[in-house]
């Protein structure tokens, strides 16, 4: 498997664990080798965006605004 372009360096993986990655746009692109380290066929890259979470306590980051009922007036 290649981050952004560079070998992850994992003998026979069939699953990689990325941690630490910094903000923006990375690619993922797989590569099977044949035993004598030749490469046999390499996947179409995935992009995908790591974003910064937000700090700031939103109502609509805490799911649906849900409000208790009302009382009716005079009831």
């Amino acid at each position: 498997t290649y981050l952004d372009g560079k070998l992850i360096p994992n003998e026979n993986a069939y699953e990689d664990n990325l941690s630490n990655l910094d903000r923006g746009v990375h690619s993922l692109t797989s590569v099977i080798l044949v035993a004598q380290g030749n490469e046999k066929i390499r996947s179409e890259p995935v992009v995908f965006h790591i974003r910064q979470p937000s700090t700031v306590d939103n109502a609509r980051n805490r799911g649906p605004a849900v409000r208790p009922p009302q009382p009716k007036p005079g009831g």
